[in-house]
């Protein structure tokens, strides 16, 4: 009993952490912002490796054989940095330190939206510390994506998915699952949206404090076939709802 009020306690705390968060965001968004882009064209690139700082991230498929990057910063702000290193493009955005109490205020937000080209990519990596990672119609060996605040969303996307969150929702919205699955959070939901009913599949999932449903059963696994492909879904404090 006392576990359960204090990890509710911690969950109360967090959501206010996050909502003074988005209202910092906010405020920062409303000053001068400054759009910019670049575009890599005739290289090969196999892996996109980011780490942002504080603002959003998305992820998308684009037309053509071209990857381009653009940010939304401050216009007094530090400049992204991105390098391509052989075969892998690697991009970061500014970090600003303020005064720190626990969170730092004073930090501006960069968001980040980077256009991918129609193929099979060997590894995308997504790391923020604060902001949402959205990434939709890619393709990749794997895809792996961690937030410390900030909700991440997958969508119409194929490969083996490794995501971390602490705080924060992890959505999964695909036709298929054709590779294994790793989600896990502290504090948030877990939805699994699929198309298809999985053939060769074994699901657990795992729950300290929340609801568990697979296919509108409440259960914590799941198999079907031979179980080759895992899918492993686990939060502390939250609701885990896999659907087809």
């Amino acid at each position: 009993m006392f576990k359960k009020i204090f990890i509710t306690g911690v969950l109360l705390i967090a959501i206010g952490g996050i909502g003074a968060l988005l209202t910092a965001k906010s405020y920062f968004s409303a000053s001068e912002q400054e759009k910019s882009a670049t575009t890599f064209a005739d290289v090969i690139i196999d892996e996109i490796d980011i780490k942002g700082n504080l603002g959003s991230l998305t992820i998308q498929q684009t037309d053509g054989d071209a990857v381009t990057v653009e940010s939304i910063g401050p216009k007094k702000g530090q400049s992204i940095n991105i390098e391509q290193d052989g075969r892998t493009l690697k991009i970061s955005t500014p970090n600003q330190a303020g005064i720190n109490f626990g969170i730092q205020f004073n930090k501006q937000a960069t968001d980040l939206i980077i256009h991918l080209p129609e193929k099979t990519f060997r590894q995308i990596t997504a790391d923020t510390e604060v902001g949402s990672i959205d990434i939709s119609g890619i393709n990749a060996e794997i895809i792996k994506c961690e937030s410390e605040v900030g909700d991440i969303n997958i969508k119409d996307s194929a490969g083996k998915l490794v995501l971390k969150n602490e705080i924060g929702n992890i959505n999964i919205k695909v036709p298929a699952i054709k590779a294994s699955i790793t989600a896990s959070n502290e504090i948030g939901d877990i939805a699994v949206s699929i198309s298809e009913t999985p053939k060769d599949h074994y699901i657990s999932a795992n729950s300290e404090i929340g609801s568990i449903q697979i296919f509108g059963k409440k259960s914590s696994s799941y198999m079907s076939g031979n179980g080759s492909i895992a899918v492993d879904l686990k939060t502390e404090v939250g609701d885990i709802d896999l659907t087809n």
